[in-house]
């Protein structure tokens, strides 16, 4: 409801300049009298702005057609700006009102007399008043590197509120350390939204040299109000990636698929590479009713019976028996006593069983006893 109020008072002093058809180009001294003591009393105090439009409106009546329709575009800009997300204070309006009136007063001097006053060729200067959101977030992983916090675009763009922004005058965007000296020009690139807005797009930016303390502002040519962004870094430690100590503890043998004793040897994989090879020491085999265990892996194997590892990993087993061969294997066996897999994640340690596989004869063959323990 206040919005609505001054609002409505900023377009009743404006609309009040077109009231009547008979307007004329002219120029009295009450008419600048009055302008020039409104726009000398916002220039110090903006904030008053309702009290000065007030007055102003009171003592200036319709002289100059053609200011009249100026002043019409000014106040539906005004009214315009009241749409977006504006977040500026009664500076800002008192600030917009104060400029309006300069225009509409160089309006009056320059028909009253071109020659003694052009028109003036410089455009406004921009002015800002808020930013959306009011710092670049960041996250280092400790080791200098540093991204976006929130690299979707609600984090990564700052939307600039103020007016006077022209699609032909955007800000160089420029890194400063923490002693505002310029370090650099910034990869992020400004666009033109509104006279009352712009976006400021941080994704094409590698933030190289940033650190705490530093910011990124923004430059015009001809304005020394410069918005700064501040950084914000939040470091991230990464946790270590888990580790776990393999242990082949044991094998249970099940069925050896022979009448009597054999040998037999197994042959284990890691992700597919032959890590470790067991065959009792040469000595033959024999299955039991229920299984028969044995926990000679480490005195009567070769390679790596236990082992550290970091990452998800897959592990493998194949076993033969032969009555003549030591080492019988997929090229020289009499019985295949199958082979088993076991996915094992570093991340859930404990006990695991590799097998039972299954035989050529289609019985239970064998399986290995794995423990899984953090490093």
């Amino acid at each position: 409801m206040r919005k609505f109020v001054l609002v409505a008072l900023v377009v009743s002093f404006f609309l009040s300049f077109l009231t009547g058809c008979g307007a004329s180009v002219g120029l009295d001294q009450p008419t600048l009298d009055a302008l020039n003591s409104a726009i000398d009393t916002l220039q110090t105090a903006p904030e008053d702005w309702k009290n000065v439009l007030n007055e102003v409106s009171a003592k200036i009546g319709d002289r100059v057609k053609d200011v009249a329709e100026e002043v019409h575009t000014l106040a539906n800009d005004l009214v315009a700006s009241t749409g977006v997300e504006f977040r500026c204070d009664a500076d800002f309006l008192g600030n917009r009102a104060r400029e309006a009136l300069i225009s509409i007063r160089d309006k009056f001097l320059h028909a009253f007399d071109p020659q003694k006053y052009p028109k003036s060729s410089r455009p406004p200067s921009p002015y800002w008043c808020h930013l959306n959101p009011p710092t670049i977030d960041l996250i280092s992983d400790g080791h200098g590197h540093l991204s976006l916090k929130h690299p979707e675009s609600s984090g990564s763009i700052i939307q600039v509120t103020g007016f006077n922004f022209r699609s032909d005058d955007l800000p160089k965007i420029e890194l400063q350390d923490p002693g505002q000296n310029d370090v650099r020009v910034s990869k992020a690139v400004a666009t033109f939204s509104t006279r009352y807005q712009l976006s400021v797009n941080f994704q094409p930016e590698d933030f190289a040299g940033v650190s705490e303390g530093f910011s990124f502002v923004l430059k015009w040519a001809d304005a020394t109000d410069t918005p700064t962004i501040p950084v914000s870094i939040e470091t991230i430690h990464q946790k270590p990636a888990p580790k776990v100590r393999i242990t082949l503890n044991s094998l249970t043998l099940f069925q050896d698929e022979n009448a009597g004793d054999t040998h037999m040897a197994i042959y284990v994989t890691l992700n597919g590479l032959r890590i470790f090879s067991w065959n009792n020491c040469g000595h033959n085999v024999d299955e039991a009713d229920g299984g028969r265990k044995y926990s000679n892996l480490v005195e009567c194997g070769s390679g790596a019976y236990t082992f550290v590892w970091v990452n998800r990993f897959v592990l493998g087993v194949t076993g033969y028996t032969h009555d003549s061969h030591p080492w019988p294997d997929s090229a020289d066996h009499e019985n295949f006593l199958g082979s088993a897999s076991l996915t094992i994640d570093p991340a859930q340690p404990g006990h695991r069983t590799l097998g039972p596989t299954q035989t050529d004869n289609n019985n239970r063959g064998f399986s290995i006893d794995v423990s899984v323990v953090s490093a």
